[in-house]
């Protein structure tokens, strides 16, 4: 049976800041967190 070293560990919690540290700036130029509008479809407002 093959050892592994700590590179091929998971953590033992998922970390946010270790992952979406990285990707929020791209996911943000992407347009992911914007809206789309519809317009077959009435606004909504409350």
């Amino acid at each position: 049976m093959e050892t592994q070293n700590a590179e091929n560990t998971l953590p033992p919690a998922y970390d946010p800041k270790a992952v979406e540290g990285r990707w929020y700036p791209e996911w943000e130029k992407s347009g992911i967190f914007t809206a789309s509008q519809d317009p077959g479809k009435p606004p909504f407002a409350w």
